[in-house]
């Protein structure tokens, strides 16, 4: 017989409060509501937070027409993904702060407010869960959730932006989603699992140091987008060509002989770039661009070719990353690159 596992939800439409909260009044604050939604907290259960909440408790409110939120966005945003403009208004898709990929560096509007994103949500999930473990004397996990607009993790939809006690990522996901298809206006949700143990019940009480790399970074698969695009745009076929590495583990000679299997990928676009080959040398770090039949020198065109040769090379280096150093000698021997690693 095939084992069944079942999950309930109970979504809480607690109010917002008026004034910011410290971690944990706010804590205080979530656990009157539950109580007086007469939930009785178990073992095993979490307890899902929207995220708008607990920025409001943060004092994270921001007049809509106010100069200070081109400001925040700015704070929250660690690098530009893409931005467009609809009917004269910017939107930008931007690598956050809290280590998602969101509009606007992760603010939202909601009427005259524009909601910034929580600050070092991992921190306040792990404060907030102690104070609830204690008042409640239960093992129990927090995750922080969000509906629209949803956040990427290693180029996935997400909807945990934080969690605490709770035994791994996937987990925290699936309980955000549960907690997302309550109704609407649910501030708060009590998810139980039936048939697994979903809580770390020893989870470690301390307010955890938070950067972007310990909250578990990104994948840069959206830079790899962006890399593709490029890779297009100088004329190569991205399908054909080796990966990038997603953990940045690549070595400079894989880095280069992409670069050069970029420029080398389809016909050649200027006149007299097949009178010249790529010569890596060692690792990688410096390549020579040399004559590929001694017939080079009596081309004119070969010079005009070995300009674009250099050219786009360059940018193909950029694409991974790295910068070049390039001599091109006087007399038609082809060019020496060095490889600089930023």
């Amino acid at each position: 017989m095939a084992r069944t596992s079942l999950a309930t939800a109970f979504g809480i439409a607690a109010s917002l409060p008026q004034n910011p909260l410290d971690t944990d009044r706010a804590a205080a604050l979530i656990a009157a509501d539950i109580d007086r939604a007469r939930v009785e907290i178990r073992d095993d259960d979490i307890i899902a937070v929207r995220a708008d909440f607990v920025s409001t408790c943060q004092g994270r409110l921001l007049a809509s027409d106010s100069p200070d939120v081109e400001t925040s966005i700015a704070a929250t945003t660690r690098a530009l993904v893409a931005s467009r403009t609809f009917n004269g208004t910017p939107v930008r898709l931007t690598f956050t702060s809290n280590g998602t990929v969101e509009f606007n560096g992760g603010h939202r509007t909601s009427g005259q407010t524009v909601i910034a994103p929580v600050y070092h949500p991992h921190q306040w999930a792990a404060g907030a869960g102690a104070w609830l473990r204690s008042y409640f004397s239960a093992d129990i996990g927090v995750v922080i959730f969000q509906d629209l607009p949803h956040p990427f993790r290693r180029g996935q939809r997400a909807g945990s932006l934080a969690s605490y006690g709770v035994v791994d990522q996937r987990t925290a996901d699936h309980a955000a989603a549960t907690a997302a298809l309550t109704a609407e206006d649910s501030t708060l949700a009590i998810i139980r699992a039936h048939s697994s143990s979903p809580v770390i019940p020893d989870a470690a009480t301390e307010r955890p140091a938070e950067t972007f790399e310990e909250a578990g970074g990104l994948a840069p698969w959206f830079r790899l987008g962006w890399a593709e695009a490029c890779q297009s745009a100088l004329g190569a076929h991205p399908e054909g060509l080796r990966p990038i590495s997603g953990t940045l583990h690549d070595d400079i000679l894989a880095h280069v002989s992409r670069a050069i299997a970029t420029v080398r990928s389809g016909p050649a676009r200027v006149p007299g770039e097949d009178g010249w080959r790529f010569v890596p040398m060692g690792s990688g770090a410096r390549v020579l661009i040399e004559p590929a039949t001694n017939a080079v020198a009596e081309d004119p065109r070969a010079t005009i070719g070995l300009g674009a040769l250099v050219e786009r090379f360059s940018s193909a280096l950029w694409i991974e990353g790295l910068r070049a150093d390039t001599h091109v000698r006087t007399d038609g021997s082809g060019a020496d690159v060095r490889i600089i690693v930023p």
